[in-house]
């Protein structure tokens, strides 16, 4: 099999695939081992979880280390194993790999062996400052270089550029790593990615299924008050909280609202324990990272530090525990 800097090679859900412009060739195992060290190894968006930081130049020029603690203050243990960065000025893009990936001894020994990993986004916010993306089930939204989550948008980009941008990534050998083939011109046919929305329907039955879910456990809050078979059960429920000796139910309210305010449609509360003291708001979420932008805006709407108590990936959704 011919090998060089010039291999483009494709990792997505299927498994690898060799690019030769627009076609793309399975590669089994036994293939992959034929490959020469220093191909570009472009992995799929819908394997990588992103999110974004600004870089304090008092830091440093090694951002490893400050990423990594970055992480550990939003995200479990076990996916910030393996993360990959680039760097564009003070702005750092992250690409957390999904924790199962790079167990995988051919993921893991094909990435050790490739002389450059990048993703389409990565090589998309090398060159643009501002763009919505989507892929999958997941829209991100770039402006001035900052990335965030969005709930699902049509992508502005109809074609990835390609670029010689690619990921550092601190837990992979890097003497595995040819760095003088990183100087060389990769030459690449247009790498397309035409995105396109054809699960419009399962993407409203999922709205439908969030709105009732959220309706029922509003509905069980006017049950506990008491007010669920008036005209105005809201209203209600604001004039009993207006009491004086009904402060209780006025915190209640409060902090339904704070939710109400901060929570997007990629995000669903299962429940919600309010105490004297604390909150514990259970629920489930798209992406790990559609968690972490609710967590900021909660915690910047309620002046409170919300941890995050636990996380579980299931199939399509992330089940986790917030408390503040």
């Amino acid at each position: 099999m011919n090998s060089s800097t010039d291999t483009q090679l494709i990792l997505n859900s299927k498994g690898f695939f060799l690019l030769n412009g627009r076609t793309k060739t399975p590669v089994d195992s036994s293939a992959l081992d034929n490959l020469k060290p220093g191909f570009r190894l472009v992995i799929d968006d819908s394997l990588i979880t992103y999110t974004h930081m600004q870089f304090p130049q008092s830091a440093g020029k090694n951002p490893a280390k400050f990423i990594e603690n970055f992480l550990l203050t939003g995200f479990p243990q076990d996916m910030i194993k393996d993360f990959g960065f680039y760097r564009k000025g003070e702005h750092i893009l992250i690409a957390l790999f999904d924790p199962n990936l790079l167990s995988r001894t051919d993921i893991r020994k094909t990435i050790d062996r490739a002389g450059s990993v990048t993703t389409p986004l990565t090589m998309l916010y090398s060159v643009s400052d501002n763009f919505i993306h989507s892929f999958g089930t997941v829209s991100v939204e770039v402006r001035d270089d900052v990335l965030t989550h969005i709930p699902s948008a049509e992508s502005t980009v109809r074609d990835i550029p390609v670029t010689t941008a690619s990921l550092s990534i601190p837990s992979v050998n890097k003497n595995n790593m040819d760095i003088n083939k990183y100087k060389l011109p990769v030459a690449a046919a247009l790498l397309c990615w035409l995105l396109f929305f054809s699960g419009y329907y399962f993407r409203l039955h999922d709205k439908t299924d969030r709105l009732k879910a959220a309706e029922a456990m509003l509905n069980d809050v006017y049950v506990k008050a008491g007010t669920a078979d008036t005209p105005d059960p809201y209203g209600m429920l604001m004039a009993k909280a207006a009491k004086k000796d009904s402060a209780s139910a006025y915190a209640v309210t409060r902090v339904l609202e704070q939710i109400s305010r901060t929570q997007t449609d990629a995000v669903t509360a299962t429940s919600i324990d309010i105490k004297s003291d604390s909150v514990t708001y259970e629920g489930t979420a798209r992406d790990f990272a559609f968690i972490e932008d609710f967590k900021k805006k909660l915690s910047k709407e309620t002046g409170k530090n919300v941890n995050i108590i636990n996380t579980k990936k299931g199939e399509g959704e992330v089940s986790f525990t917030l408390r503040f």
